[in-house]
């Protein structure tokens, strides 16, 4: 029974990881926002399922992509292939313990450019994409 629902909060992981960066084109700036997740919840901001359902509490903007990726999306097919160890904490983190994303030019949440983006208590840790940015 642990097992399928681990199964399950990797899809949600993935599908989430998806709506936010499935726009860049490849799989690493999903992996990425994928490892977010995985770092709050590591951090203790809650189960996956927690974090992920707190996720517009702490977005720089709102997810690009709606509705479900297409079985033959090869960049989330790998994301698929990759999720597992980002789940389980064994891979290496690109985004070097972030715990906040945000495309440079796409901030609409004030509250983040103030808080996150523009504090100096947040440091920029990891950049992909050209204008994605992770922050701690």
């Amino acid at each position: 029974m642990a097992q399928r629902f681990e199964d399950f909060a990797k899809s949600i992981i993935a599908l989430t990881a998806w709506s936010y960066a499935s726009h860049y084109g490849s799989q690493v700036p999903q992996l990425m926002v994928a490892q977010v997740i995985a770092n709050r919840a590591r951090r203790g901001w809650g189960s996956i399922l927690d974090v992920v359902d707190r996720m517009p509490r702490y977005e720089a903007a709102p997810p690009t992509t709606e509705g479900l990726p297409d079985s033959w999306d090869k960049a989330f097919l790998r994301v698929l292939a990759e999720i597992d160890p980002i789940y389980d904490g064994t891979s290496k983190d690109t985004t070097n313990g972030g715990l906040y994303f945000g495309d440079l030019n796409d901030i609409q949440n004030p509250s983040f450019l103030e808080k996150i983006a523009r504090n100096p208590e947040h440091h920029r840790v990891a950049d992909c994409a050209g204008t994605l940015v992770f922050w701690d």
